[in-house]
């Protein structure tokens, strides 16, 4: 990976120094609040083109931040879908357990679990 890393940086470094001596003329910038007189072209176009793959690369990593925090909202969605018909679930389950474990109480019963209560 390193030496892939190298000889593409070469050949980047190859070419911006064929810019810069195959477009030696010199060429007016005017700039918004400047002017710079008797730039050389290739150095201009260097310059352009850094800048243009530096704003591309702050550009595509806020897609992609945008377009994971949508990811992360749609799977968040699922997840309380999800749980929330789980919950439906459960509480359904619970109360047809409590319908079938509320048989009527028998005063024996409640003796008995009087008992423990008061101590005898």
């Amino acid at each position: 990976m390193r030496v892939i890393f190298i000889i593409i940086t070469l050949i980047a470094f190859a070419f911006a120094l064929a810019l810069v001596l195959l477009n030696n003329q010199l060429t007016d910038v005017n700039l918004v609040f400047t002017q710079i007189a008797g730039m050389n072209t290739g150095l201009l176009l260097i310059i352009v083109l850094a800048l243009g793959v530096f704003i591309g690369i702050l550009l595509s990593l806020q897609l992609f931040r945008v377009f994971q925090l949508k990811w992360e909202n749609a799977r968040l969605v699922k997840q309380v879908k999800s749980l929330e018909a789980q919950k439906l679930e459960l509480s359904t389950a619970l109360e047809s357990h409590k319908t079938r474990s509320a048989a009527p109480v028998t005063e024996a019963q409640t003796a008995e679990t009087r008992a423990p209560l008061t101590g005898l």
